[in-house]
């Protein structure tokens, strides 16, 4: 199951995420609002995978989806997300790593101008995304979070190929999280 999928519609998983174009893809893709929970019965799946999604969503919506995965994962079943990387971001900024920053699009930077350019941006581009995103993690929360909803091993994980979007700029400024029922 692929949470919030966006249009990393991935063929050989069920992708999730309020109706967009399925681009061709021969795949399985359901257009469904996830604020509303899973629409799947119990120990349904296998994996869950969600990539930049439960930042996108207010906490208590993203803490009861979180809780729906639970109860759709199959015993020994793996969730694995991947959210933004604040810690680096932030400690990015207080150390006035521009380098550090040198991935993001400048065309990202809604605010951003020559006449008004300004390190801070980068940390707004980061936080608010164009009023996109609602809640902000770090791993120990979400750690916190999978095991108070039940999962018997939540820990921080490496980036992982095949299973992980694979550009650079995710790579840089993600963690992942993977818990397992």
């Amino acid at each position: 199951m692929h949470l919030g999928c966006g249009p990393d519609v991935r063929q050989g998983w069920i992708n999730i995420d309020l109706p967009i174009p399925q681009m061709g893809r021969p795949t399985t893709y359901i257009a469904y609002d996830l604020r509303k929970g899973l629409p799947l019965p119990d120990a349904s799946c296998h994996v869950i995978l969600s990539s930049h999604f439960f930042e996108h969503l207010p906490y208590d919506i993203g803490v009861n989806l979180m809780r729906d995965c639970y109860r759709c994962l199959e015993p020994g079943g793996s969730f694995r997300a991947a959210l933004p990387n604040f810690k680096n971001i932030f400690r990015a900024y207080l150390e006035d790593d521009e380098a550090y920053f040198s991935l993001v699009p400048h065309e990202w930077l809604t605010t951003r101008t020559m006449a008004t350019a300004s390190f801070i941006d980068f940390v707004n581009w980061a936080v608010y995304q164009d009023g996109e995103h609602k809640c902000l993690w770090d791993e120990a929360k979400l750690i916190r979070v999978l095991e108070d909803i039940g999962f018997t091993r939540a820990a921080q994980a490496e980036f992982l190929s095949g299973m992980d979007v694979d550009t650079e700029i995710r790579r840089r400024y993600s963690f992942y999280v993977e818990a397992t029922k």
